[in-house]
């Protein structure tokens, strides 16, 4: 069913890009349509992206490899850059000079930070601030992504791991989303022999942290 949802919508997808490259030939307002269906097809595609691999991690186990966590959250911090810089939101990526070793998929370890970076952004208002750390502590790996955004009310905090739970407040009625985001990423850390957990304040903001073994030649 993924595939066959794919399919369609990366057509939809190139031809929208192909519009959005000869811009001076539309007018204002079909500029503004053009920039909606590339929005909303984008949405999409990771929703796709998230069933797909919330269903591919359940059905088996990945082939590990080794993945250098500073090269993956180097390369999905620049992705990210325009959507921030949009927002007019201030980033500080904070990693080390060395390479930090893990073992596992970088196909889902990327899927797990670019939901927790989307989530970042989407729920920091304008002209908010949003960090994206690495360390190595002993054995282990430690991500952290922390924004000052709306924060999660504490009522809520104990199921914002469930599938297609989704907080409810005033302030972000009309962000758009499935609450499939943070299910994926306690899953990939699941698997991954790892830990994922929170600290939030509504109205303040919240900090992300995702821990993960560093693969052994790393670790000694």
């Amino acid at each position: 069913l993924s595939h066959d949802l794919g399919n369609p919508l990366s057509r939809v997808l190139g031809y929208t890009h192909m519009l959005s490259q000869d811009r001076a030939q539309l007018s204002a307002t079909h500029q503004q349509f053009v920039d909606f269906i590339m929005s909303e097809g984008e949405e999409m595609d990771r929703i796709i992206d998230d069933v797909l691999n919330l269903e591919q991690l359940r059905s088996g186990e990945f082939e590990p490899e080794q993945v250098d966590l500073k090269q993956l959250a180097t390369n999905l911090a620049l992705r990210h850059e325009l959507e921030m810089f949009q927002k007019q939101q201030t980033f500080r990526l904070d990693v080390p000079d060395t390479a930090i070793i893990v073992e596992g998929s970088q196909r889902h370890l990327s899927q797990a930070l670019m939901n927790l970076l989307n989530n970042a952004i989407k729920y920091t208002p304008e002209g908010g601030g949003i960090n994206l750390s690495l360390i190595a502590d002993g054995d282990r790996a430690r991500l952290a992504v922390s924004d000052t955004g709306y924060g999660i009310p504490a009522e809520a905090q104990a199921k914002i791991f469930t599938e297609f739970f989704r907080v409810k407040m005033e302030s972000t009625a009309k962000i758009r989303g499935t609450g499939l985001g943070l299910s994926l990423v306690k899953l990939v850390v699941e698997k991954h022999r790892g830990r994922v957990w929170f600290e939030s304040e509504e109205g303040i903001g919240s900090t992300f942290y995702i821990e993960l073994p560093l693969a052994q030649n790393a670790a000694d």
